[in-house]
This record gives C-alpha cells, structure tokens and sequence, in this order.
C-alpha cells in the first residue's frame, strides 16, 4: 500500500476531551495509523522553523515541561507552553528518546523527520495515512494546516462541567481546570470555519458513535470502515500493545472499556454552586499569543455554540461568592502568575453578572484588599503584581 505522506491527521483538544478514545478507534481503521501520544508535534515551529524545532528539542530533550514562568514567551516563540512527553510511547514506534534526536538532526525539513518516525510502523502495519493524537497539538493546528495543505485537523470538544470535574481529579484546582478548558476550547473553536478541520463532540462520539464515525470519515476523504472502528477493541493493535491505551486511573471510563455513558453528567452533580456560577460568567480577558480573536469569549456563549444545556446558576450570597472567586484568583486579570497552570493567565469572571447588578461591584476591590496576604501569598502562585485593575 503507498503511503500518502501528503494527507496526515493531528488530533487534540483540551485535556479529558475523549481524545484517547477516538484516537484508538482511528487506530483501528485499515489504512490509519494513530498510536499512543507524542507530544512532539505539538509545537508550532516544528512546521514553521525547523532549525529552531531542532535546538529546542535537542536543549531541552524530555525536560521541557511545564516551565510556566516563560510559557507566554514560549508560545510567541512557537513552542507549545506546555509538554509532557512519556518516552514509554515512544516503543510502539519503534524508536527511543535518542534515536529520535538522531533522526531530527539528519533531516533537513520536517516532513523529513516525520516521515522517519511514522514510516516504520505504516509499513510494518501495512497503512497509508498517518494521525498523531497528543491533546495539547491544538497549539500547533494553524501552522500543521498552513504546512500541509491536504492535512485534516480534528479537534474534541466536551461539556465543561464533566470535563473540569474530569480535570480535578488529576490533582488540579479548579480555577486551573475552568482555565484549561476554556482557553483550550476556545482556541479550537476559532478553526470551527475551517474547511480542513473537523469538531467531534465527545457525548455524540458515545451516543451517537456510527453518525460521528461517518461524518468523519466523510471529512477525511478515507474509505468507509464504520464496523472496523465501532470495534475497536479487536482492530486496533493498541488495545494489547499500548498500555497508555487504557487512560488513566482517575477516569470513570476508559478505551478498553468500550463505549461509555457513564462520564455524562457527572459535572452536574459535582460542581458546588459557587464553582457553577463562576463557569457561568468565566470569559477570556486576554489575548492568547497568535490568538487574539478568543479574547473576549465567554464561556456562556461558548456553550451555547456547542450546544451544550445553559448552565443554571443557583442562587446564591454575593459576600461568601465574592471571596470564593477571591480565593480562586478568578477576580482579576493580567496577573502574573509563576508556578501557575499557562492558561490561567487569561481567565476572570464577569462577578457583576452573576449577582445581577449593573456594573462591576466596588466589593471585589475592597474584599481584596480586606484578604490582604490571603490571596496575595498563595505559595504555589508568588504573584508578583496586579495589572489592569481598573477591570474590576
């Protein structure tokens, strides 16, 4: 079978998305390859400056990690700003950490490298098309489009409520997991125009799974093997060689589980009622690097264009809330925050909105400065100024 090195697929979306098991499903049809993350293709200059790609990764091999102190420079610089890399995934290629950075320096542009890494495997497994599934590629879907002109991008999308539940139970506070999916969400939403990008809700990939699987197959432009990917669990070679198939312990459901319901709604029933009023009225205040048309979007009207049921605030008292959000470093944007999750840079809450006054409260200022070393000095954070406070 020729390989079509011309027609690859990056998958992504914000974290617990139901990337993990489209991406096994993917695996299972007869001419895709789709195996377990990499991480690596997740950073812009790969596809725009190669020679930078080269250095970096060679500088910071499986260390580049979550360096949140320059994660805004790193995405200006064309580095995703964030990484996890598991050099345990990397076997199923056929390759480790140090023969990959052989073959990055002997190849002179990046279809060169990637066709080394993904060209073993599609042989060996008798494919034609290659997809590479890490949820942080969504930083790097424009410059892979712009790079390849008969690529496909497909990005999943979740209700926020079970995916920021979902997210916690990872260890993440949840101004971090509010943070993460909405800044996430909305950077994948803004390619929904897009004539080579494809969006796969995870409830319809679930509850509605031949639909979906049809469609996509459809935007692909791949031969029908509806059956193939419904059954998975037989066809993809990842279910028994792939351990990172199995996702993680934290998650109600997993791939090797089959198709599963039981993730659905669980955010309803977990999220107290401040954690859903501050969701409610949680917009972008800031422009993400190369995405500055997010700025602005509120996570109301980002559920509404993702059909998602409104988020029904309860009632609640302004005081107690106000030093919720306080406390949650959801008041003020602009913050400098170090040893902070990136994306929560950009994110506050729209307080006047949910208690229904007209403008912004003179409270919010006063609690502040009332809380004082309270929500100054959380350790983990060392804020080191307020900026734009005139927001508020």
């Amino acid at each position: 079978m020729k390989i079509e090195w011309d027609r690859p697929i990056l998958v992504g979306g914000a974290p617990s998305c139901g990337s993990t098991l489209l991406s096994v499903m993917l695996d299972a049809h007869p001419e895709i390859l789709c195996g377990p993350e990499l991480v690596l293709l997740a950073h812009p200059a790969l596809y725009q400056s190669f020679g930078r790609y080269k250095k970096f990764l060679a500088n910071h091999g499986t260390n580049a990690g979550y360096d949140t102190a320059d994660a805004v420079a790193r995405l200006e610089d064309g580095f995703c700003p964030y990484t996890v890399i598991d050099v345990n995934n990397f076997a199923y290629y056929g390759v480790n950490f140090d023969l990959l950075l052989s073959h990055l320096a002997e190849s002179e542009s990046p279809e060169a490298f990637l066709r080394k890494l993904f060209e073993p495997s599609l042989v060996h497994q008798a494919k034609r098309i290659w997809a590479e599934k890490s949820p942080p590629n969504l930083y790097a879907f424009r410059a892979f489009l712009e790079r390849f002109p008969k690529g496909r991008v497909v990005y999943l999308v979740r209700d926020p409520r079970d995916q920021i539940v979902s997210v916690m139970r990872r260890g993440l506070r949840f101004d971090q997991a509010l943070a993460i999916w909405l800044v996430e969400t909305a950077m994948c939403e803004s390619l929904h125009t897009h004539p080579r990008a494809f969006c796969v809700r995870f409830e319809d990939l679930v509850t509605d799974t031949w639909r979906v699987v049809e469609d996509l197959l459809r935007f692909l432009g791949i031969g029908s093997a509806i059956e193939r990917m419904l059954n998975y669990l037989e066809n993809s070679p990842r279910i028994s060689n792939d351990p990172s198939a199995c996702g993680m312990p934290t998650w109600r459901a997993n791939p090797v589980m089959g198709f599963s319901r039981a993730p659905i709604g669980v955010g309803e029933r977990r999220l107290t009622p401040f954690q859903k009023a501050a969701l409610a009225s949680a917009y972008i205040a800031q422009a993400v690097p190369g995405y500055d048309e997010v700025q602005g979007v509120t996570a109301a009207e980002l559920i509404q264009r993702l059909d998602y049921p409104p988020i029904k605030v309860p009632m609640i008292e302004p005081q107690p809330f106000l030093e919720f959000c306080a406390r949650e470093h959801l008041l003020v944007s602009g913050i400098a925050l170090h040893g902070a999750i990136f994306q929560e840079r950009f994110v506050s809450c729209d307080v006047a909105m949910v208690l229904g006054q007209s403008g912004p409260p003179r409270e919010v200022l006063d609690l502040i400065t009332a809380l004082g070393p309270a929500f100054l000095s959380r350790p983990q954070d060392k804020i080191a100024k307020l900026e734009r406070r005139e927001n508020l």
